[in-house]
């Protein structure tokens, strides 16, 4: 196996366990928006933190 393919073998893995997750996140982010208090225009900083679900919520409520 080369190393891409190892690459891609490992992203493989790794994005199946964060399956379940996404599943939850999706569907809680735009409740964790509203708890958070973010507001259009409001600043916000993902720290890599999980599949990025709720930092597109954010951005879709007008957070930077």
């Amino acid at each position: 196996m080369n190393p891409i393919e190892k690459m891609k073998a490992a992203a493989k893995e790794g994005w199946s366990t964060f399956a379940p997750f996404e599943s939850f996140t999706g569907s809680a982010a735009p409740h964790l928006v509203r708890f958070a208090g973010i507001n259009k225009g409001d600043r916000v900083l993902d720290v890599g933190c999980g599949t990025g679900v709720l930092t597109l919520t954010v951005a879709r409520a007008g957070g930077l």
